[in-house]
Parts: C-alpha cells; structure tokens; sequence
C-alpha cells in the first residue's frame, strides 16, 4: 500500500501542470450544467411505486392539475358599487396575464336559465358588464347572493368575504413562469388595496410553492456565503497563514461547482433538501484541508524538506483519508438508497460530490504546496498550541485515570436518550417550513378561518361503467358522502356532480335558492333532457367533475394544512364513511389530491431511516473490517459513533423535534462524518502499538498525535452546521443545531469514551 501512495505522489509531482488543466477544463464543463433551477414537486416524496401515488398521477393525466390555483381572498361588501367594481376590474385584469388559464370570482360567475321552449338550459354570466350604478350593484349582489352553488366556494358563509381563483396553465405551474405569474398577481392585488384601503389574502400550492422559492433561493446563497465565511475564520484561527486559507477555500470552490455541474448533469433541481449541499459541502470538505495541511505542516517540522514532507503527508495518511471520505460518502449517500425521490437525490448528488471531493483535495493541495515557499515558522506555530495541548494533556490524564465515571456519564445519556426516542414523533405539515410570522401563513390561516381549507382534498369515484356518472343512484351516493364530510371541520365545503344537480333542479324549478336540493326521479329524467339539449356539464362552472367518458367522478374541495398525523385520522374516518355509503356499488373509490400525497410521504420516513442508517451502519462496519481486520477494531469504531445518534434522537423526543424529511438526513449523515475522528484516532493507536508502546502509552502519543486534528476539524464541523440555524425553514434550523451539536457530542465521545474503551479492551489486536 505505501508503494501505491508514493506512486501517487509521484504521478502528482511529475504531471503538476497537466493535472492542473485538466481539473480547470473538469470544472469549467462542470460549471456549464450547474443551474439553479428549483422544483416543488410534493409527489416527491412518495415512491412511484406506491398505489396511492400511482392513483394520484392518473387523477391528474385525467382531471388536470389540482394544486394550480392561486386563491385570492378579498373582504368587503357586495353592495357596494366602488368594491364590486374594483372586484371586476382586478378579475379582468388577472385574466390577461401570460400562463393564466382562467379566472373564477363572483364578478365573474355563471347562472343556469331554463329555456322551455327548446327544452334545454341557457348558460349566461350573471355579471355581464361592470356596474355603473348602485342599483345595478345591489341587484347582482342579490343575485349572487341567491345561489347557493357557490356558498362556501367563492363566497364565505358570511358573506364577508369571496375569492378570485387564479388558475395556471400547466406548462406555467411546471415552470419558472409560475413565479412571474404569482409576482404579477400580487402587483394587481397591491395596486387594489391601495386604491381600497384593504388587505388581500394569498393561499393556495402556487403560493406556497413561491414562497418556498424564494426563501429557498436567498438561502443557498446565503448558506454558501456564511459557510465560506465562518470555515475561512477557523481556518485563520488554526493556521494563521493566508496561504493556509486562501487555497481550502479555492478547492472548496471547485468542489462547489462540480456538486452543482453533477446535479445538473443527472436532471435533479435543487428542493428544500438538495438546496443545502453547496454549504454541506463547504464545511464537509474543508477538513480534508486540515488533515493534509496538519500532517503537512508536521512531517515538514521534522524533515525540513518541503517535497519530503508532501511525499509523507499522502503516505501516512492517504489510507486513513479514504476511510474517512468513505464513511463521509456512506452517510451522506445512503438516503440514495431510499424510494423517496427528493431524499435520493440527496444522497447520490452528495455521495458523488464527497467522492470528487477526495481526489480533488489529495491531488490539488499536494500540486498547490509544491509551488508554494517552504513554511514558516509562523505558520508552523499552531502545532505547538498550548493551550490545546494543555487540554489534550487534562483529557489523557482524566480518561487515564477516571474511566468509571465516563461509563456512569455514558450509561446515563443511554438510558435518558432510549426515553426520548420513545417520545419521537413522525409529523409534518405542507408549510411546516415557513416561518410562523410570515404573510403566507398569516394569509393562509386567515382564508381557512373562512373557507376552512385551501389545500387540495379530492375523493375519486370510478363506476367501472362507461356513464356510469349520470345514475341519479350514483349522485344521491355522492351527496350522502359529501353530507357525511361535514362533520370534519377541517375540510371546506366540497363541490361535485351532486352540486350540479341540485344547481340544475334550482334553475328548471324558476331559480329560487329555497330549490336548492336534490331533484327526484322523475325530475331527474327531465332535467337530465334540458342538461343534454344545452350540452353543459359541472365543469362549464367551475373545474372538470367527470372524465371524458361519464365514468369516473371526484369530489373536490380543500383542506386545512393538519399535519400528517391528524390527516391520518381524518382519512382513517372518511374511509369509514365511504365504505357505509357505497357499501356494494362495486365502484372503486379513492382520497387523493397533492395535500394526501405529500402528507403519506410521512409514514415512509420512518421506514427509509430506519434502512438507511442500517445500511450505513453495515456499509462502515465493513469498511472498517476492511481498514483493521478485526471484530475489536469494528466495535470500538462503531460504538462511540452510536452514543451521539441515540442522544440527539432523544433529543428530539424530549423537545418536540418531529421526524420530517428535513431532519430525516441527520442519523446516517452525523454518522458518516462523527466516525472521522475514530479513523484517525485508531489508525494512529495501532500505529503506536505496532511501534512497541503498551496500550496506556499508545493512547497518551495518540492524543499528542491526532487530537489536535479532531478538536480542528470537530470546530469547523460544528461551526460550519450551525449557520443552517439561521434558515427560515424550520426543518433546516433544527437540521442545523441538531447536527452541529451531534457532531460537537461525537468529538467528546471520541476524546474520552473511546479512549476510555480503548484502555479496557485494545490489549489485543487492532
């Protein structure tokens, strides 16, 4: 193996220039596919595979998009001319907007009229111009105000409030141009509250999904920079050398622009999970950097010789260097095993980019060095730092000496953090990563205090016969089921082909609003006449209710932003209510929509955590097998890496931290990275075994050693985790001092229990 590294050195030294061009043209290419192209895509999180997924993508190739609607909601009072003007013309206005498929809003609603003597219905808008005069105003308000079709849809029960639904193409949803159309929205809508001296509300998917762009987008840059920043500042405190900073900082950048060339490459936009690997793997690669310039620094202190010293530096520590990105590629790219979409992607972008990290931090430090001077002795000064190996000299002397109370510290943590785990909850919710004080959120409960909910909920209906739709039988079901879904106040008022029925029995009854209902057989045969000589369907009023063949059906309407685990209960219930209505129609019924698919996603966390941090813990065992060759080696490698996982774990059940993809990555990543320090620490321990010294003197060199290097690289780990705190997400704060804080834990356990595991049972092989 030491002739493989010194052929390396070698190879590096001897080709400096070549190599030095062909990472220039590398990362040029590599620069060329990077984009910041961002994608809020809640099937994501669900696995192709899953039936309820597979059902959701067919309810949208056959019903359309049903989170494309900006809602809109406006107080004030139809009566008054000024405001029901302003109403049309804001309605008008949002019409002409490029990617916008159609405006609904009470400006802009249609009546049904029956015309007996062609024996069918006339569709007519209520609204046909813009009020002039007050008792134009009053009579359309009146009229309105008559039909209860559109109660609870675009008008509040109160009648306080009503709603422009702004619906996008879908080329625009799936674009950037959903950004441009929701920015045009809300300039109509500043202009209207400034002219009316009132506040607009903002709901729906489009805005959320806006609202996460663009917090998302400051946040990637915002993230960099603070990861540059704060890894730059340690790197001065640590080497005091320029030299030593500007260089890191340069492979980091290089390292940036091949993770983000390699997410372009594969098709994979930034989510709210990818958006955070430029930061990642500023902090994740800047310890390379320390560990070679460390060992550089310190083979150059003995030897004097500066080809020398990088001749040693990759030969002494290039295995140990491999295992440690290893393991680092472990952690991070073992969510790329998993079936949900944005954690995979996570995984292999991130897993690919700590591989390139490795040979673009080994072969560039090595040819950057080469050219530089000789060090100083002023950059050499922090090899002797006192007040570091002061406390490196405490800590030996207590593990030496106190390693009982270590274990009772250790045994406590373990029996507090199992108590925790129990309490560990997996929830999320749709804007769970918004913060609390926002306008989207204030917005967004506001319009559910109104209309209870603005997330889409959809049941599908399959008859399994073509017209199956039309049967009054099948209509008087969905009514009774619509009826049942009152009990649930989470969900706002539903709108279905039994809607349009009771709409048609009211029109061909003379439109009292009191003829509101049902209609009954005979009824239904005559209206069933006038529907099909006007050639109208529910849809001509507001969304598509029927396929193309009159044999499939939804139930739409919104929901309450509840939380995965609430969601759970409601649609444990509404199944309950569904089987009692059609109990023996054979029909095939399902709850879908965007929020129950982004919502299930949940219950596949636990199972996707659970697998990848067993196959993390598999995959570094092995390797570690491979790096020792002994069982000893693997246990107390992997043992103190445990202790910081089942604390944070904990952690998180005693403080009400739920499980949500955000906070998911954190297991298998902090244990990729926390093993780093237990690579070098045995890697140097059985060094000195090898050399002749007893277990108690090996423990103390090792310490002199490596533990310089780990409280360096721990720092910067720390430091470089807890900027993700100053995220507006509030997954990624708690992603961020969740695995700052593991980490700082995982460099104690590393400095006292496994030293103090090592002097109990490293007598024998490591």
């Amino acid at each position: 193996m030491k002739n493989f590294w010194l052929g390396l050195v070698k190879f590096i030294l001897s080709y400096r220039v070549s190599i030095l061009v062909a990472f220039a043209l590398v990362t040029a290419v590599m620069i060329s596919f990077a984009k910041l192209d961002f994608a809020m895509d809640y099937g994501k999180i669900v696995p192709p595979s899953d039936e309820d997924y597979k059902t959701y993508v067919k309810f949208k190739q056959e019903f359309g998009e049903d989170g494309n609607v900006i809602i809109i909601g406006v107080d004030g009072d139809l009566h008054q001319l000024a405001f029901f003007q302003g109403l049309y013309d804001l309605t008008e206005e949002c019409k002409k907007i490029e990617g916008v498929e159609g405006v609904l809003s009470l400006t802009h609603l249609i009546n049904v009229i029956k015309v007996d003597s062609s024996e069918k219905f006339a569709v007519e808008r209520i609204v046909k111009r813009k009020p002039e005069t007050q008792q134009e105003a009053d009579s359309l308000a009146r009229a309105l105000l008559g039909l209860p079709f559109y109660k609870g849809l675009v008008l509040s029960e109160d009648a306080k409030t009503s709603v422009i639904a702004v619906s996008m193409t879908p080329s625009a949803l799936d674009s950037k141009q959903r950004l441009v159309i929701f920015d045009e929205v809300q300039k109509l809508g500043a202009a209207f509250e400034a002219k009316y001296n009132t506040k607009l509300a903002y709901a729906g998917l489009p805005v959320l999904r806006a609202t996460l762009f663009n917090i998302l987008l400051k946040e990637v840059v915002l993230f960099l920079f603070l990861a540059i920043l704060i890894t730059a500042l340690i790197l001065w405190i640590i080497f005091r050398s320029w030299v030593s900073v500007l260089y890191p900082l340069i492979i980091v950048g290089v390292i940036i622009a091949w993770a983000l060339g390699i997410q372009g490459m594969l098709g994979y936009k930034m989510t709210m999970v990818t958006g955070i690997i430029p930061a990642l793997i500023t902090v994740v690669g800047i310890p390379n950097c320390v560990y070679f310039i460390t060992k550089y620094h310190h083979e150059y202190a003995i030897c004097r010789n500066k080809l020398e010293a990088l001749t040693q530096m990759v030969v002494r520590i290039g295995i140990a260097t491999v295992m440690v990105n290893a393991t680092t590629v472990i952690g991070l790219g073992a969510t790329g095993i998993t079936d949900i979409a944005i954690l995979k992607e996570f995984g292999i972008v991130a897993g690919l980019t700590v591989t390139a990290a490795f040979f673009i931090s080994i072969f560039l430090i090595t040819i950057f060095f080469s050219y530089l001077p000789e060090p100083t002795e002023k950059e050499l000064k922090h090899l002797d730092n006192k007040r570091t190996n002061w406390i490196l000299t405490k800590t030996d002397h207590l593990v030496q000496n106190n390693r009982r109370g270590i274990y009772v510290i250790v045994f406590l943590i373990f029996v507090t953090s199992i108590w925790g785990i129990t309490k560990i909850e997996v929830v999320s919710k749709m804007a769970d990563d918004i913060p609390k004080g926002s306008r989207m959120i204030q917005d967004m409960q506001y319009m559910e205090d109104r209309f209870k909910g603005v997330m889409p909920f959809e049941i599908l209906i399959d008859t399994k016969k073509k017209k199956g739709v039309q049967k009054l039988r099948l209509i008087e079901n969905v009514a009774a089921l619509q009826d049942s879904m009152k009990k649930y106040p989470e969900i706002s008022k539903t709108l279905s082909i039994a809607d349009f029925a009771k709409f048609a029995r009211q029109a061909f009854n003379g439109g009292a609003s009191e003829e509101y209902e049902l209609p009954s057989k005979t009824e239904f045969n005559f209206i069933g006449i006038y529907v099909s000589n006007a050639k109208i369907n529910a849809g001509t009023f507001s969304k598509s209710l029927t396929d193309s063949l009159n044999q499939k059906t939804r139930i739409s309407g919104n929901i309450r932003d509840v939380g995965s685990a609430k969601m759970k209960e409601i649609i444990t219930g509404l199944q309950k209510d569904i089987d009692s209505v059609f109990s023996g129609s054979g029909y095939k019924i399902d709850i879908t929509g965007t929020t129950r698919i982004y919502i299930k996603g949940n219950e596949y966390l636990v199972i996707n955590l659970v697998q990848s941090l067993l196959t993390t813990l598999f995959l570094i065992g092995f390797l570690m097998w491979l790096l020792f060759r002994t069982f000893r080696g693997v246990m107390l490698s992997i043992i103190p890496n445990i202790l910081p996982l089942l604390m944070v774990a904990g952690f998180m059940g005693l403080v009400g931290i739920s499980l949500k993809p955000s906070t998911a990555l954190i297991f298998s990543t902090v244990f990729g990275i926390s093993i780093d320090n237990t690579i070098h620490f045995l890697t140097a321990y059985r060094t000195h075994r090898r050399n002749g010294l007893d277990v108690s003197e090996a423990v103390t060199a090792t310490y002199d050693n490596t533990g310089l290097s780990m409280i360096y690289t721990s720092s910067i780990l720390f430091f470089g985790f807890i900027i993700f705190v100053a995220s507006s997400f509030g997954g990624t704060q708690a992603m961020g001092y969740l695995i700052g804080g593991t980490l700082l834990i995982a460099m104690f356990s590393n400095l006292f229990f496994l030293p103090a595991i090592v002097l109990t049972f490293g007598k024998g092989k490591i």
